[in-house]
C-alpha cells in the first residue's frame, strides 16, 4: 500500500478572511485553525450573529476581519460614525461609542458632580487611598451603570446641589441610583457608622441634634449615658438634679 502524503495550497479562508495554508483535504478550504473548530459530527460550530443588535450606542452592521483570532464587527454610533469592535468588547461594555461619548464625558469633568464620581470610584477601587479600607476594603462597591459612566450617574443623581456631597442611605450597601442621595453635612452626620442615636420623647435623633435642641453639650449627652442615665434623664436633668433624685429614692 503506497502511502499518501499531505499536500497542501495557499488559500483565503472564507471564516477568518486571512490568508492560509491548507491540506487539500482539508474541510472545503478552511484553514486549520477553523477546522479544529468542527466537531466530532463534522459541523462547523455557529457563532453568534451579532448583526442588527444594539450594544449602549453602538449597532452592529456586519462582520469585520477577525484580529489575533478575535471575531471583531463594522458597528454605527448613535453620532453617526463607524467603527470596528471586538466581540468581548462589545459584550462586557468596555466599548460603548466611537469614541464621543468619552469626549462628551471628559467635557463634564469640571462639573461638582464629577468630582464626586470620581471620589467614589477612588474610594472603591484604589487601594493605595488613605480612605479605601473603610470602602472598597469592607467590599463597597459601585454599580456598572456608574462605574463605567459619569453621564449615566448625572442622569440618575442630577447635578449636585450646593453645600450637599454624596451619601449612602446604607452604610453598608453599595453606590448605587437606589441607596444614594445627595446629603447635607449635617444628614451626613446623622448617618455615620459611628452615631450615636438616642430615643427620647417619641423621636430618634444622635447626640448631636439633641445637643442642639436642649443645648446640654454632646460630650455631656455622651458622658451621662455611658454612666447608666436613661436618655430622658440625661437631656432633662442636671448633675445636682440627678443627685437629688437618688437620695430620694435611697430614703
Amino acid at each position: 500500500m503506497k502511502k499518501k502524503y499531505l499536500i497542501t495550497q495557499s488559500v483565503i479562508c472564507p471564516t477568518c478572511f486571512k490568508e492560509r495554508i491548507v491540506s487539500k483535504w482539508g474541510a472545503g478550504e478552511l484553514c486549520n485553525s477553523c477546522r479544529a473548530k468542527i466537531n466530532c459530527n463534522g459541523k462547523k460550530r455557529k457563532h453568534p450573529n451579532y448583526v442588527g443588535q444594539k450594544f449602549n450606542k453602538l449597532t452592529v452592521l456586519s462582520r469585520a476581519e477577525n484580529i489575533n483570532k478575535k471575531a471583531r464587527w463594522h458597528c454605527l454610533c448613535e453620532c453617526g460614525n463607524k467603527s470596528t469592535v471586538m466581540t468581548s468588547n462589545l459584550k462586557n461594555g468596555h466599548t460603548k461609542s466611537c469614541g464621543c461619548l468619552a469626549k462628551v464625558q471628559k467635557g463634564k469633568s469640571g462639573l461638582p458632580g464629577y468630582k464626586s464620581w470620581d471620589a467614589m470610584l477612588r474610594r472603591c477601587y484604589n487601594e493605595t487611598g488613605n480612605r479605601w479600607h473603610i470602602y472598597g476594603g469592607r467590599g463597597i462597591t459601585v454599580c456598572d451603570r456608574w462605574k463605567n459612566s459619569f453621564l449615566t450617574f448625572l442622569e440618575d443623581m442630577g447635578e449636585r446641589p450646593k453645600g450637599t456631597s454624596l451619601d449612602r442611605i446604607d452604610n453598608d450597601g453599595n453606590y448605587c441610583p437606589k441607596n444614594c442621595r445627595w446629603a447635607t453635612p449635617k444628614e451626613q452626620c446623622r448617618n455615620k457608622r459611628n452615631s450615636r442615636i438616642i430615643r427620647a420623647f417619641g423621636r430618634s435623633q444622635t447626640t448631636r441634634e439633641w445637643a442642639e435642641e436642649t443645648g446640654i453639650g454632646r460630650g455631656t449627652i455622651e458622658w451621662r449615658l455611658d454612666r447608666g442615665w436613661t436618655p430622658k434623664e440625661a437631656l432633662t436633668l442636671s448633675v445636682d438634679q440627678k443627685e437629688k433624685r437618688k437620695k430620694v429614692v435611697s430614703l
